[in-house]
């Protein structure tokens, strides 16, 4: 597998090319920056933690996870990384080789995933995401131990959970659980996006998209990044605790019907703009 270890993100721009290149306007990309602030947390706090996952790779609290309940944006913010990664699809429910279509790629990316205890071991789970050797089924072959580098953006409306059965008791599935959330910097997503805006338009190309991730952690680059953390607006960043205010005020006020469509549109690109 293709390691990222030692990955740095700034390269992406120099080495990206794309005819649709200048696509993505600023408006597109605000829209990503309101749809994360009406989250509850910064811009900086999860395109920090993804420019840190490039970086480092599949490591504990490396990994980001994102959260919540359906069409709050969850896959949108990820959705960008298909433009400047080769990204390993998830595993096929009842699949008899579940990991050998996900080695080879540059991160794995993992959209409204369900787990499949069938399917893939939670145990080889918890060493996938983590760099630790794991054997891995092949059709025609003998199994290959493989060591994943690639560090794992993950979307769904749980977290990566092991459920009791007859095989895992309810205690052993709160150890297993407990280590998983280690391996994951979680995001959670808990406000819808209107019905009418969920064509949302992200980044058309790789070069926009990893200059929305790369401007959005800043020069810092991430690595103070914890996992598990509670995504919150900084209390010593005024300027960015005001906007987050004012973008959920915005919401509200559309919601309360005070503001059309049009006006609640005119009146986020004025806040967000550039």
């Amino acid at each position: 597998m293709r390691c990222t270890k030692g990955f740095d993100p700034t390269k992406i721009i120099e080495g990206m090319t794309s005819e649709n290149h200048g696509v993505a306007k600023v408006y597109e990309l605000s829209e990503l920056n309101f749809l994360l602030a009406g989250n509850g947390f910064t811009v900086k706090d999860f395109c920090s933690a993804v420019v840190r996952a490039c970086r480092v790779g599949a490591k504990r609290g490396s990994n980001v996870a994102c959260v919540g309940t359906g069409g709050c944006g969850k896959s949108t913010v990820i959705e960008p990384l298909e433009k400047i990664f080769s990204c390993a699809p998830k595993p096929e429910e009842g699949s008899t080789f579940p990991l050998a279509s996900v080695t080879g790629y540059d991160v794995i990316l993992w959209q409204d995933y369900e787990h499949d205890e069938a399917t893939v071991r939670f145990s080889d789970l918890l060493s996938f995401f983590m760099e630790e050797s794991i054997a891995v089924r092949r059709p025609g072959a003998l199994n290959l131990k493989v060591k994943n580098s690639a560090p794992t953006f993950y979307s769904g409306r749980a977290p990566l959970e092991l459920i009791p059965s007859k095989r895992h008791s309810v205690e052993a599935c709160r150890k297993y659980n407990a280590m998983m959330s280690e391996r994951f910097c979680t995001f959670s997503f808990t406000c819808p996006i209107p019905l009418h805006e969920r064509d949302m338009n992200f980044p058309a190309c790789g070069r926009c998209a990893a200059r929305w991730y790369l401007s959005g952690a800043g020069s810092g680059g991430g690595d103070e990044v914890q996992s598990n953390v509670s995504p919150a607006p900084s209390s010593g960043d005024g300027v960015k605790a005001s906007l987050t205010a004012e973008l959920q005020k915005l919401s509200e006020m559309y919601s309360a019907g005070v503001l059309d469509a049009d006006e609640f549109k005119a009146a986020k690109k004025q806040l967000l703009q550039v």
